[in-house]
């Protein structure tokens, strides 16, 4: 079995070698495809030191020709911010906590 540094475990599943293209090689994509018209095949043999995979490359290069950009939409995502709500909740049930605490 080939041993891998990058991994990830979604459920019982291990999946060897995620690679994320960085927005580096983003920006380097984009340029190949719009100002030299290079398709997946001709950007994987000339970066063959990039592990990059041919099924990335075809989402990312369809991503362009939809978009006309590389960049991820704003608001994509899982959200990084908790909600207002919720922390009042948290606060509301930990006062409640130290009053009857407190009173005992």
């Amino acid at each position: 079995m080939k041993y891998a540094i990058n991994y990830c475990i979604i459920g019982d599943v291990i999946c060897i070698n995620m690679h994320r293209l960085t927005t580096d090689d983003k920006a380097l994509i984009l340029v190949l495809q719009v100002e030299k018209c290079w398709n997946v095949d001709k950007m994987i043999l000339e970066f063959s030191n990039k592990p990059w995979k041919r099924q990335t490359l075809y989402y990312l290069l369809q991503k362009i020709d939809q978009t006309g950009s590389a960049a991820r939409l704003s608001g994509s995502g899982r959200p990084r911010t908790i909600s207002q709500h919720l922390i009042d909740g948290a606060i509301n049930q930990l006062s409640k906590h130290l009053m009857i605490v407190m009173q005992a």
